[in-house]
């Protein structure tokens, strides 16, 4: 299996890759790292929710394999959902405290230091910008949840209000109790003055 990744990637092909990497059985000593491969090839295909869950079986096997806690805690940041990023980094730092890691300390606490979630360093591209890469993760999977608050936000702090409302407002007709969607809503909403429309959703609130 190993090696039909390894070819599949060769030849460019990694969705094939990722494939392969998910059928190594979770007892092969190559588990872990296969999850964490996986992870990260399929978040090169945009495909976040399915990254999550391959990068979180990677650390169910092996808890302390940080390729796995990086590429985990860069969905997390870019998602912006700080009580997950919160926890992993919690996690990352017991792992560097146990090690006594200096360098690894280091970056948990640069990771830290923001105050809100952020990407580390090194774990995606460093060509393109957040909102692009949320378009594309939303492009392939237009039901996964955590993507639509983090895009909105970001065409919002850029201004782009329309566009914000073009992320959220289908949604929300949809799932009107999407909470996390309906709080960013309100940010644009207010960013708009539009008062009135969003008295009912704090009273609620």
């Amino acid at each position: 299996l190993k090696l039909r990744s390894f070819a599949a990637l060769k030849r460019g092909d990694r969705a094939a890759a990722a494939r392969w990497m998910g059928a190594i059985p979770a007892t092969s000593p190559l588990a872990a790292a296969a999850r964490a491969t996986r992870g990260r090839l399929l978040l090169e295909l945009f495909r976040a929710r399915e990254a999550e869950s391959a990068l979180r079986e990677a650390l169910r096997i092996e808890p302390g394999l940080m390729e796995a806690r990086r590429l985990l805690i860069a969905i997390l940041g870019l998602e912006q959902r700080r009580e997950d990023f919160e926890r992993e980094l919690d996690q990352m730092l017991d792992a560097a405290e146990a090690t006594r890691d200096p360098a690894l300390i280091l970056e948990v606490l640069r990771l830290m230091t923001p105050g809100v979630p952020v990407i580390p360093f090194d774990t995606l591209s460093k060509t393109t910008d957040e909102g692009w890469i949320l378009r594309q993760c939303l492009a392939h999977d237009p039901d996964d949840p955590a993507l639509r608050p983090p895009l909105a936000r970001f065409h919002r702090l850029r201004g782009e209000n329309e566009a914000a409302h073009a992320v959220l407002d289908p949604w929300l007709l949809q799932h009107p109790d999407d909470f996390t969607a309906r709080l960013e809503w309100i940010e644009v909403a207010l960013d708009e003055g539009e008062y009135a429309a969003i008295s009912p959703w704090m009273e609620a609130i």
